[in-house]
C-alpha cells in the first residue's frame, strides 16, 4: 500500500507511478490510502492497520504508529523519535549543490526561501546551502519561511527588498515557489536573471514547461520505484531493518540563473 497525500503538484503523482512500477515489477499490487478531511485519524489508522496489506509506503508529512503489523517505509521524510526504515533524495547535497552553482557564478548576497517550518527535507535544502556558502565565506545565509505573517511572495520580496538591499539572489525550496518570484520581480521591472537569480527545487514539469527554472532533479520516478522495491525486500525477508537511504539529486541549470550585476 502507499499513503500518500497527493497534494497540488506532479511531484507526488510521479512518486506514486515509479512506486506502482516497482512494485509491479516484482509481482505486486499498489493500494492508494489517503485520509480524507474530517476523517478520524484513529479510525483511519485502524482501516489501515486490518486492510490486510502486506507493507507500507509512507510520504508527504504522513505518519503511522510503530507498531503496524507489517514493514513500513517512509519516502523522502524522517519521522522523529523511532527506528524508522527510509528512503530519502540527499536534500542536504541537493542543497549544497545549488548554493555553489551560485557562489561559483559569484553572488554573495543571497537569501533561502522555505516554504514551511515543519519538514525535515527542507531544512536539510537550506542546512546544505549554508554549507556551500561558508565554503564561499559567507557564514550565514538569511532565511525566510512562509508561515502566517508571510504567505505570498509579494510579502516577501517587501521584507528582503528592504532587510537586505543588494540582494543578488533568491534560493527557493521549490519550484512552485520559484516560479512565482520569477513573475512577481518581471512584473514590477526586475529582470530575472540579470538582475537577480531565482532558483527552484523538484524540476516540476508544470513548472518548467513554463519557465525553465534552475533547479534540482528529484527523480521521483527513481525514488519511487526503489523504495518499493526495498520494501519487498523488507517484505520478503531478503532484508533486515532498519533500511535507511539516500538518493542523489542533479543540478538542471536552467534560464533563471547567471553571474550577478557588475559591482555586486
Amino acid at each position: 500500500g502507499f499513503y500518500l497525500s497527493l497534494g497540488n503538484v506532479s511531484y507526488y503523482t510521479r512518486l506514486f507511478a515509479g512506486a506502482n512500477y516497482g512494485a509491479f515489477s516484482r509481482g505486486y499490487g499498489l493500494l492508494f490510502f489517503d485520509r480524507t478531511p474530517g476523517c478520524d485519524q484513529r479510525y483511519f489508522l485502524d482501516c489501515l492497520r486490518g486492510s490486510g496489506i502486506s507493507g507500507l509506503l509512507v510520504s508527504h508529512l504522513n505518519w503511522v504508529p510503530e507498531d503496524f503489523p507489517f514493514p513500513v517505509v517512509y519516502i523522502n521524510d524522517v519521522p522523529g523519535g523511532g527506528e524508522f526504515n527510509w528512503v530519502n533524495h540527499d536534500n542536504f547535497d541537493g542543497g549544497r549543490q545549488m548554493g555553489r552553482h551560485l557562489a561559483r557564478l559569484g553572488h554573495r548576497r543571497v537569501v533561502f526561501i522555505r516554504q514551511n517550518n515543519v519538514a525535515q527535507p527542507l531544512a536539510d535544502r537550506y542546512e546544505g546551502f549554508c554549507a556551500a556558502f561558508r565554503e564561499a565565506g559567507v557564514e550565514r545565509v538569511p532565511q525566510y519561511v512562509f508561515d502566517g505573517r508571510m504567505s505570498r511572495v509579494e510579502q516577501a520580496w517587501e521584507r528582503i527588498s528592504a532587510e537586505h538591499p543588494g540582494v543578488t539572489a533568491v534560493a527557493c525550496d521549490g519550484d512552485n515557489v520559484a516560479i512565482q518570484f520569477c513573475h512577481h520581480l518581471r512584473r514590477i521591472g526586475i529582470a530575472v536573471p540579470e538582475q537577480v537569480s531565482i532558483t527552484g527545487f523538484s524540476s516540476l514539469p508544470e513548472v518548467q514547461n513554463l519557465v525553465r527554472v534552475t533547479t534540482m532533479d528529484e527523480k521521483p520516478l527513481e525514488i519511487g520505484y526503489h523504495a518499493a522495491d526495498a520494501l519487498i525486500d523488507l517484505v520478503e525477508g531478503k532484508r533486515r531493518p532498519p533500511l535507511r537511504e539516500k538518493m542523489p539529486l542533479e543540478l538542471l541549470i536552467g534560464d533563471t540563473s547567471c553571474p550577478p550585476p557588475s559591482g555586486h
